[in-house]
């Protein structure tokens, strides 16, 4: 059984319900697929320098990151 977040901000949160106890509810808020192998199949489309500003942050801006 899952739960679904009601409140979130931008995406919902799955909570697995492990335990109903009397007075409360044991939930599990791992990804589901938290611990498991995956394995993903890319391709690397185009390649472009960091600008100045991504490499003072430390991460790839493109256009809808807010700072």
């Amino acid at each position: 059984m899952s739960l679904v977040a009601a409140k979130n901000v931008g995406a919902p949160v799955v909570f697995t319900i492990r335990e109903v106890r009397p007075d409360t509810v044991l939930l599990d808020g791992n990804h589901p697929m938290a611990g498991k192998d995956l394995n993903f199949a890319i391709e690397v489309v185009d390649v472009r320098p960091a600008s100045a500003e991504e490499l003072a942050h430390g991460h790839v801006h493109d256009g809808t990151h807010g700072h």
